[in-house]
């Protein structure tokens, strides 16, 4: 059938699977990643987005503080979290914090750069799964998505 030249054409339907494929709804995210800043985030979308995996990614300002940020986004299917070290204040501690309280057997995964000795080891005092040091994050993090989906 032709379309009314009136009339705009419809845009094409999205296929079924592509909505929730990557980015679906938060309740379905695999992995939580707080990011400090923009490039951080874009870097863990864009690598899960092209991996399949259902990534949130969380940035600053947290309306409500973090502690609230991570209630409303851990659900059960959650199975692991992404820690910036290099959030502000006592952010990424909190967060670590509050993630092994409200999810114990979560795989929780730090990193920030090898500088930062004393960050790394209040990540793992505060109930880190891993540390690693940025450069490995970047360098890994496709493969360490995978591990951590479970895929």
């Amino acid at each position: 059938m032709l379309s009314d030249p009136l009339q705009p054409d419809r845009p094409p339907a999205p296929a079924p699977d592509s909505a929730s494929r990557n980015h679906g709804p938060p309740g379905e995210a695999r992995i939580l990643a707080l990011a400090s800043d923009l490039l951080s985030g874009s870097r863990i979308s864009g690598a899960a987005a092209a991996l399949g995996i259902p990534v949130r990614v969380l940035r600053p300002p947290f309306d409500a503080g973090i502690d609230h940020a991570i209630e409303i986004a851990v659900h059960p299917g959650l199975r692991a979290a992404l820690i910036d070290m290099t959030l502000p204040d006592d952010q990424p501690l909190a967060a670590i914090r509050r993630l092994r309280a409200l999810h114990p057997a979560l795989h929780i995964l730090a990193w920030c750069p090898h500088v930062l000795t004393d960050r790394i080891d209040a990540a793992r005092a505060a109930g880190a799964t891993q540390v690693l040091a940025r450069s490995a994050f970047s360098k890994r993090l496709p493969e360490l998505l995978v591990d951590l989906a479970g895929a």
